[in-house]
């Protein structure tokens, strides 16, 4: 009876094991297993990415969070945030009319309806968001030089910033996502990207020297992901935090 008894508790024993040694392996599977991301959810990452039409980054070899000027990123978000106005959906309210002063000195009317600003606590969220990072303490803008100071063209008064306009540019981005791995410490995005002018109807690698005579009328994307060989490669990096993804690094990959 005794061997018998013996035996049960042997086979208790292994099968306890067995169970343990079976959980540890499905947790340590869950924990490494790769997530899946829809098109409209890396493209949003994508839009952290801190290439401006004054500095783009996608002519550099290598840019991180440590190269990079905090002004750089307070203007990619205050590039992006314009989407808000456009779609008058802005999480804060829209209808104020804020005073410039020394308007005269920024060619711009003390008192527009059509300005379009952000609060500065609405932007420091966003810059927790695209950078983990925090905005350091800006001077008030008085004169036109200050306003590359803080940021690229934006005037900062009374907590907010307050855009001016601009141009338009006969530039379109061109993208085409090859590929990404997202896990639950860091999303790694490989991505082909080129800007096409309209004025000269040619498609430009940022890095290389290749160009192509295209009409207007062409897919872009299309043409990147079938000629994708004669553009560059780029590696983008992002980290986690409590809000999600952001922007770490963008560097080259070598063909």
């Amino acid at each position: 009876m005794k061997k018998v008894e013996k035996y049960i508790y042997l086979v208790i024993a292994l099968i306890i094991v067995a169970i343990i040694a079976s959980g540890t392996i499905y947790i340590i599977k869950k924990n490494n297993q790769n997530i899946t991301l829809t098109e409209t959810e890396l493209n949003k990452y994508l839009s952290y990415v801190p290439n401006t039409k004054e500095n783009p980054i996608y002519n550099i070899k290598k840019t991180n969070l440590d190269s990079i000027e905090k002004k750089q990123l307070i203007t990619k978000i205050l590039d992006n945030e314009t989407n808000c106005w456009d779609k008058q959906n802005c999480d804060f309210d829209m209808n104020l009319k804020l005073p410039v002063k020394n308007s005269e000195i920024f060619y711009y009317e003390a008192e527009s309806v059509d300005r379009y600003y952000f609060p500065m606590d609405y932007i420091k969220t966003k810059m927790q968001e695209y950078y983990n990072e925090e905005i350091p303490n800006l001077e008030e803008t008085k004169k036109l030089e200050d306003m590359y100071n803080a940021t690229l063209g934006y005037i900062y008064q009374n907590n907010y910033f307050l855009g001016l306009g601009g141009g338009e540019t006969d530039d379109l981005f061109v993208s085409y996502i090859d590929s990404y791995n997202a896990s639950k410490k860091e999303l790694v995005i490989y991505e082909y990207v080129g800007h096409y002018s309209y004025f000269h109807e040619t498609l430009y690698d940022y890095y290389n020297n290749y160009e192509v005579k295209l009409a207007y009328e062409t897919n872009f994307q299309d043409y990147l992901k079938d000629n994708k060989s004669n553009f560059t490669k780029y590696k983008h990096t992002f980290k986690k935090n409590t809000t999600g993804y952001y922007w770490y690094s963008t560097e080259i990959i070598e063909n």
